[in-house]
């Protein structure tokens, strides 16, 4: 190890950072999901918690408004399947 105290924080940081990507993708074999707006993880097994239309949101966040959000957010599907999906997510909603 050098003794550059700057480069010793980048490799502590860059372990730290593989650490975590570790661990997220130890949690995601577990059939464990963030919610992609407020990153509260959910199990995927359980009925009506995530929902997904390009990235998984969560129950509360479309019930709070989330919708707008993950329309703004979600660039990589077309504007028509998202609303199409936050339609659906309406529905949804409105049944329980």
């Amino acid at each position: 190890m050098s003794d550059d105290p700057e480069n010793g924080a980048d490799e502590r940081l860059a372990s730290i950072e593989r650490g975590l990507e570790h661990l997220k993708a130890g949690v995601g074999l577990l059939g464990i999901t963030p919610c992609s707006l407020c990153n509260t993880y959910y199990r995927r097994s359980d009925p009506g918690a995530l929902f997904h239309c390009g990235e998984f949101v969560c129950y509360d966040c479309v019930s709070n408004g989330g919708c707008a959000a993950v329309r703004n957010s979600v660039s990589m599907i077309g504007k028509k399947r998202s609303a199409s999906c936050v339609a659906g997510w309406s529905i949804i909603i409105t049944r329980k």
